[in-house]
């Protein structure tokens, strides 16, 4: 009988909020053959099958982003409690990558505080729990500001895509000094990577509209991802196999190369299909006929045992020199996207700026008073509006969005969150200036006008201009400062 062995699995949704398809967007398409439904669609299905592998044969699921989870939890209520229990068991796997996963180079370090911030309260408030690592998979460069970030809010590690910073040593020094875990292997350290990037066509029976051929969901209900009679279109971009291949060719290679090993890794991915029962159910019976175990890991397992001490060290500050990665930045491929689509660039800092504003206002009136519930008329402090508006530029932020690498039916998305956030920052900067000034008492001689210059924005400004119309009989003007300043 041949020796047991072992085959750790990783299991993660990697699916774009926003790319070929939009995220909320229904739309038609002749070339697709009907209409094209959204990533929040596919999402949903996908997050609800993998919560019955996960009760069925222990799966564990790694979900990437926070702004998946809310609208997943949106659109299925009754599921919260069986979501959250399911993430208190480890089964399900809210990863650090922030609200949505954003591009790191082009929004400013304001922004990335808001993505990573929000969303771990999210976690915190709604789950009980915080990510250990921050995640980065598939964007397209690392600021050199990151590992100080990165550790300031909580995280020992970074994992990433290899592609981004190539060949790297295990711990990565920022501008500051501040050292972070950098874990590009996890992609490297599969012995197998099953993946299916196809993207799913409208039901032929109903054009995407729903019907029962495709249980309403839209999607052509056909597809099997281990058919092999794929079309070129439909070719996956790694390649799928059965349970049975699947432990086999981890097997075969061993024993044309002599090798008798007791561990296997292997991680089954997706773009945006649904894996379906071809893998996880025969998985185990699979198993029992190759003499192997089954053991799930959550994308952080994997990291600790791959990478077994690496944080230890880190927090205790046993990191030689030669372990040090002192590249300033990741590798920025595709370079090129940063000069497409430029108004979603323009209006990602124009409005970055204008809701640090609505936030600083709102601050100060705080501070001088303002906000009071017996005023009249009252107006509440807009806490939860604001990381309402953050949370949409985190998704406006998010690596294929900002970057200008989407299609065109998600750009028109993304105009429309735009002008939405416009809307909602802009109103609460003008409730704030009414509340700062209900609540300030401005004093000067009799008969003076007194004007208040602030300056919400981080960067320094100018002296302000005053403009004033004063009548031909006036002879004389005064102008005096808070300080007395003539």
């Amino acid at each position: 009988m041949s020796k047991r062995k072992t085959l750790y699995l990783v299991a993660k949704n990697h699916m774009d909020p926003t790319w070929l398809r939009a995220f909320a967007r229904h739309y038609d398409s002749r070339e697709k053959g009907g209409v094209v439904r959204g990533y929040s669609d596919l999402e949903e299905l996908q997050i609800l099958e993998y919560m019955d592998f996960a009760e069925q044969y222990g799966v564990k699921y790694e979900i990437e982003q926070s702004a998946v989870v809310k609208c997943f939890l949106e659109h299925n209520p009754d599921q919260k409690e069986r979501f959250a229990n399911l993430v208190e068991r480890g089964l399900l796997e809210l990863a650090g990558g922030g609200e949505c996963v954003i591009d790191c180079n082009l929004p400013r370090g304001e922004s990335w505080a808001r993505c990573h911030l929000y969303s771990i309260k999210y976690y915190e408030r709604t789950f009980g729990l915080r990510p250990r690592y921050a995640i980065c998979p598939d964007i397209f460069g690392l600021a050199a500001q990151l590992p100080q970030f990165f550790r300031s809010v909580g995280y020992d590690a970074i994992i990433l895509f290899d592609r981004v910073m190539l060949d790297n040593k295990p711990y990565w020094k920022g501008l500051d000094g501040t050292l972070i875990v950098l874990d590009s292997k996890f992609l490297k350290s599969q012995e197998l990577r099953t993946a299916d990037c196809v993207k799913l066509l409208p039901c032929p029976a109903c054009r995407g509209r729903g019907c029962p051929v495709c249980g309403g969901t839209g999607l052509d209900p056909t597809y099997d991802m281990t058919r092999p009679d794929k079309t070129t279109e439909r070719q996956s971009y790694y390649g799928n196999i059965s349970a049975d291949e699947l432990l086999e060719s981890l097997l075969e290679r061993d024993r044309a190369l002599s090798i008798d090993r007791d561990e296997y890794y292997t991680m089954i991915t997706t773009e945006e299909t649904r894996v379906g029962n071809y893998l996880f159910g025969p998985l185990a019976e699979a198993a029992a006929r190759h003499n192997f175990d089954i053991k799930y890991l959550t994308f952080e397992e994997n990291h600790d045992r791959w990478l077994p001490g690496q944080v230890a060290r880190l927090r205790a500050g046993d990191v030689a020199p030669e372990e040090i990665e002192l590249l300033p930045e990741g590798n920025p491929v595709f370079s090129g996207c940063y000069t497409s689509l430029i108004e979603i660039k323009q209006q990602n800092r124009e409005l970055e700026a204008l809701l640090d504003t609505a936030e600083r206002l709102s601050t100060l009136a705080l501070i001088r008073g303002g906000w009071r519930k017996d005023a009249v008329p009252r107006r509440d402090y807009p806490a939860e509006k604001l990381e309402k508006l953050w949370n949409g530029m985190s998704f406006v932020q998010f690596h294929d969005a900002i970057t200008g690498t989407h299609c065109n039916e998600s750009h028109a998305e993304l105009q429309q969150r735009l002008r939405e956030i416009r809307r909602g920052a802009t109103q609460i900067c003008d409730d704030a200036v009414k509340e700062l000034l209900r609540g300030a008492a401005f004093a000067g001689p009799e008969g003076a006008s007194p004007v208040v210059c602030f300056n919400p924005n981080t960067a320094p400004a100018g002296f302000a201009e005053l403009y004033f119309f004063a009548s031909t009989d006036v002879e004389h003007v005064e102008i005096v400062d808070a300080a007395g300043s003539v």
